[in-house]
């Protein structure tokens, strides 16, 4: 080829053969880049354009979209990053089933204590209630009653919600905005005013973090 001299040696060259017979380099593809379609790059740049939270959101949106599910790859990253079809298929089915109200609370609590063996030393309940929402407390739609306060918790907004189990440590969630990590977050609680070994762990950490300041260890539980 004669105008090989103007032609890239570092990646793959895209060409065109100009009137005359003479070849011209348009563009490169380097190792390991992504070259999106026409549309998808006008819209990308339509987007930006814009620059709102919500076009910045659409574009994220739309890049998964086309990187997961339109793109040749030739390096083996994109199925590095995918999950086993199984554990997605996992996900998706335990998302639905807390979506629906229709995980048992023995089945949670059972998981929840085969992966912490500490929660089978104390008790706790898990309540889903689909009433109990963001929009009712004004704040979050997940709570955890403590046993050894009152049954009823009072929201800044002036909602009041009882303890389903009074006495006992019940977690209360809205299922249709929550999950099993979720729970297994705020049984954490739990831990900390039943468990007294876990709870000289945590007061030992604030401690040696905190430095025994009563401020800073208020703000960080």
């Amino acid at each position: 080829m004669e105008d090989a001299e103007n032609i890239t040696k570092k990646g793959i060259p895209v060409v065109a053969e100009k009137e005359g017979g003479e070849i011209e380099q348009q563009a490169e593809i380097e190792l390991n880049e992504i070259i999106f379609r026409l549309e998808v790059t006008n819209e990308i740049e339509k987007l930006m354009k814009d620059g709102s939270d919500n076009a910045a959101i659409e574009c994220g949106k739309m890049l998964v979209k086309e990187i997961f599910e339109n793109t040749q790859d030739r390096t083996g990253l994109i199925e590095s990053l995918e999950e086993p079809k199984e554990k997605q298929e996992e996900v998706v089915k335990e998302h639905r089933v807390f979506q629906e109200g229709g995980k048992m609370e023995e089945d949670i609590k059972q998981r929840l204590i085969k992966e912490w063996p500490a929660l089978g030393n104390i008790v706790f309940n898990i309540v889903p209630d689909s009433t109990f929402t963001s929009d009712k407390t004004g704040v979050g739609s997940i709570e955890y009653f403590a046993p050894d306060e009152e049954d009823e918790m009072s929201y800044p907004n002036g909602y009041k919600h009882k303890n389903p189990h009074k006495g006992e440590a019940s977690i209360v969630y809205d299922p249709a905005s929550n999950d099993y990590e979720d729970i297994k977050m705020d049984l954490l609680h739990a831990l900390r005013v039943q468990d007294p070994k876990y709870r000289a762990l945590v007061e030992e950490l604030d401690s040696v973090v905190l430095n025994g300041e009563d401020d800073l260890k208020y703000n960080a539980r």
